[in-house]
């Protein structure tokens, strides 16, 4: 594949991974920086947090067990760390 520039100044396509009726699936990097990456743990954090104190009854929470889990979810002991 040529070098492209990246989309929005950040984000760059690595490799085609499969296609499909929503067109084709590509494996990404972003390049985003340790202050907007802390940002983004933070909300996830929050997110998750809410969803636990807030459910009524139950709550699950899984992992498609493709890429890298959460880590999140490795420190609840839902999965571990690949």
């Amino acid at each position: 594949m040529p070098q492209q520039q990246p989309i929005a100044g950040r984000h760059e396509l690595l490799e085609p991974l499969d296609n499909g009726g929503m067109g084709d699936v590509w494996r990404g990097y972003a390049d985003i920086g340790r202050l907007q990456h802390e940002s983004d743990l933070l909300a996830e954090r929050c997110l998750l947090f809410i969803a636990c104190t807030r459910a009524r009854g139950g709550l699950h929470v899984s992992w498609s067990g493709a890429g890298t889990p959460s880590e999140f979810l490795v420190q609840a002991g839902v999965c571990q760390a690949s």
